[in-house]
């Protein structure tokens, strides 16, 4: 059998007078209705029920049920390394039917896509993903002492978004893999693919050496990988995407000696010499 002018392999599978679709991954079945109200769509496996009196033009469309006859329930087999694309079928508004609705027509033809095709819709997709920030964890008392460590850290967790590109439901989970830390004191950013860790295990410092207020910036990138729903394999997305946080505020003190008239009292100032 040949469809939109690809040779594809299909597999059948007979199960008395019920539609049974089988096929290599899981399927998208939802209904999705046009801005006009008038047509309605859905991604389905497609079935087909044979007359076996006249042999006519064989009923396609998801759901189908063949009271009478029996029936063929055809999957798409893809080669190694493709994914099965369910095909798309239309219905339109029919006012004459009890549903309101006309049957299912086939729009768009089942098949088959390689990962590499996915990969590459994937990497255009990561860069609109909604990524949430990395938060900017920094001393949490809002200040540090200049010439001393001033540790700070991030979250190393993955973010997981599903989508449905070129048809095919995947799962994409993204991950940091690099932070630059910008400590807006006129030094070069720190770039590390360490998150850093709270105090007293910190990995992740910087030494301050004038007193003042600043704001502690953080950009990261992240890369990602992919799999198709059901396969369990993960494949890697080209490219990466990047976020940047909202900066954290922070006060750096300057501590200065001065000598001082006797022994300081235990409260209030000491007098200076």
């Amino acid at each position: 059998m040949r469809t939109d002018n690809q040779d594809v392999d299909w597999k059948s599978r007979w199960s008395g007078n019920e539609v049974e679709v089988s096929g290599q991954t899981e399927s998208t079945h939802s209904i999705a209705v046009a801005p006009d109200a008038n047509v309605r769509y859905q991604q389905s496996p497609w079935a087909v029920c044979m007359d076996d009196a006249s042999m006519n033009v064989p009923v396609l469309g998801p759901g189908v049920s063949c009271p009478d006859t029996a029936f063929e329930a055809l999957a798409l087999i893809c080669p190694e390394g493709q994914h099965v694309v369910d095909p798309v079928f239309v219905s339109e508004r029919d006012a004459s039917s009890p549903t309101g609705w006309g049957p299912w027509t086939l729009s768009t033809p089942g098949r088959c896509v390689a990962s590499a095709d996915l990969a590459a819709e994937v990497s255009r997709e990561l860069a609109r993903l909604p990524l949430a920030a990395s938060p900017v964890s920094v001393p949490p008392n809002g200040w540090v002492m200049v010439n001393m460590d001033t540790v700070v850290f991030t979250s190393p967790d993955a973010q997981v978004f599903d989508l449905v590109v070129l048809g095919t439901p995947v799962r994409v989970s993204a991950r940091p893999a690099s932070f630059s830390w910008d400590f807006a004191d006129g030094t070069d950013p720190l770039v590390t693919s360490d998150p850093g860790r709270a105090y007293p295990h910190q990995t992740v410092a910087h030494t301050y050496t004038r007193g003042g207020s600043y704001v502690v910036g953080l950009t990261t990138t992240w890369v990602a990988d992919f799999q198709v729903n059901g396969s369990g394999g993960w494949i890697p997305v080209p490219g990466t995407a990047t976020t940047t946080s909202p900066g954290a505020p922070l006060q750096v003190y300057e501590a200065r000696a001065h000598l001082v008239d006797g022994p300081c009292p235990s409260t209030g100032p000491c007098t200076l010499t």
